[in-house]
């Protein structure tokens, strides 16, 4: 017995590749400017330290002032930091593509299942259905996370 492709089967485990793509580009996209603020504001912690330190010995007071100011701008990273909630957003991403992932899984193991016994596994059209809406709904969950963390950013 020939196994036939189902072209909305296809087209699911398509858009399942094509949003673990990109949900994976979002997420190291925003991985990368979260180090980037976190070094950022590392650096900028230790050079004041180094710059107060300085300044006890010497007492200059343009010393003061620049520390000051590093100090600022360190403290503007660390609140870029809280207030986009990168670990937060984070998380969340890695959880739909986690997701996602799972139910290529499922699909790819009906799948096998289907060539073992075609007769007993055969995917019906009803499959994809079912397939696509579980797709939806854990798009649906991202969209509703980031909608929260959005809401939640602005208080």
């Amino acid at each position: 017995m020939e196994i036939k492709e189902l072209a909305s089967l296809t087209e699911v485990e398509e858009q399942i590749k094509a949003r673990i793509k990109d949900f994976n580009s979002r997420r190291h996209e925003l991985k990368n400017y979260k180090n980037s603020l976190t070094i950022c504001q590392a650096i900028l912690s230790s050079i004041t330290t180094v710059v107060i330190a300085i300044n006890a010995k010497l007492m200059l007071d343009e010393l003061a002032f620049i520390a000051i100011f590093i100090s600022t701008i360190s403290s503007l990273a660390g609140l870029f930091l809280s207030k986009f909630m990168f670990h937060e957003r984070l998380t969340s991403q890695i959880n739909t593509i986690c997701s996602l992932r799972e139910l290529n899984a499922t699909i790819q193991i009906r799948k096998k299942m289907e060539l073992d016994d075609p007769n007993l596994y055969q995917i019906k059209l009803e499959d994809v259905g079912d397939y696509f809406n579980q797709l939806q709904i854990i798009l649906n969950v991202a969209n509703n996370d980031w909608q929260k963390l959005a809401k939640d950013k602005k208080k």
